[in-house]
């Protein structure tokens, strides 16, 4: 369970605990008694937002079971791996598309560790031929500057990228949907994404009855640049008295009421 999160700057460190004392044996798959020997990790993550995020736990070593000597093993990371699984299958996928070194400067890792990354994680990775996922996550990432784009799809039941396209077009989302097929597209049930009108019209065109649902960030900045377009309308309506009693009050209109104090209250009424 998550025990605390370290702020520095230019990354994120989140703690994790453990929830019991007991371990499961490699071996043979029993959940025994951890011993006192232990050792602290510190594993790469995706990213949170525009922060690189790392996982910061402990592995316990199982008392003598079945004659495993070795430490326990994770859902999330793979044994002497220095990143989580689902961080080391979004490279993966950005190997497909993109040169090394661009992949490189996306993840923020060395050459070396996205080659290594490429080369075994092809083997465990998810085929679009083999899932039909029902729930999915489209977003962006800036892969370069001058508006180079990537489209990053998720399966938000498995917890992982399953496609990535180059671009941000419709028709980058629709080669998706023609990889994923017909057939599996017309069953999808909810995509969440940002407001981003191409891939809205490849939603619609290619899984018309599935249901979409937009991240709060973009619901709130559309809202926000209609009500300051109203605003400026408003402004520039007005005579000198009433512009003098609506300037500077942009972050006033936008403040939640309860939040207000009694003098703003009186300004904001």
């Amino acid at each position: 369970m998550l025990s605390g999160v370290m702020d520095y700057g230019d990354h994120i460190v989140v703690s994790l605990r453990k929830t019991h004392k007991t371990t499961r044996c490699p071996t043979c798959g029993r959940r025994i008694r951890a011993s006192k020997e232990s050792y602290p990790r510190i594993i790469r993550d995706l990213d949170i937002g525009p922060k690189q995020a790392y996982l910061s736990h402990y592995k316990d070593k199982p008392d003598r079971h079945c004659g495993y000597r070795g430490y326990e093993r994770l859902d999330f990371a793979e044994q002497y791996s220095r990143a989580t699984i689902r961080f080391e299958e979004y490279v993966y996928r950005l190997c497909l598309n993109l040169p090394l070194k661009s992949v490189c400067e996306i993840a923020g890792i060395d050459w070396k560790a996205a080659k290594n990354i490429d080369i075994h994680t092809q083997k465990r990775i998810e085929d679009l031929r083999n899932i039909s996922p029902k729930r999915i996550g489209v977003d962006e990432i800036a892969y370069e500057k001058g508006h180079h784009y990537l489209t990053v799809v998720r399966d938000i039941d498995l917890g992982k990228a399953i496609w990535v396209g180059l671009d941000r077009k419709s028709a980058t989302l629709d080669m998706f949907f023609e990889d994923l097929g017909s057939e599996k597209s017309a069953l999808m049930e909810i995509v969440v994404m940002d407001m981003w009108d191409p891939y809205i019209l490849s939603v619609r065109i290619n899984c018309p009855k599935a249901e979409m649902v937009f991240d709060e960030f973009h619901v709130i900045k559309k809202i926000t640049g209609a009500l300051d377009k109203v605003r400026k309308t408003e402004f520039a309506d007005a005579d000198d008295d009433e512009r003098k009693l609506m300037k500077h009050k942009r972050f006033l209109m936008l403040k939640r009421r309860k939040r207000l104090d009694h003098e703003e209250l009186e300004t904001h009424d």
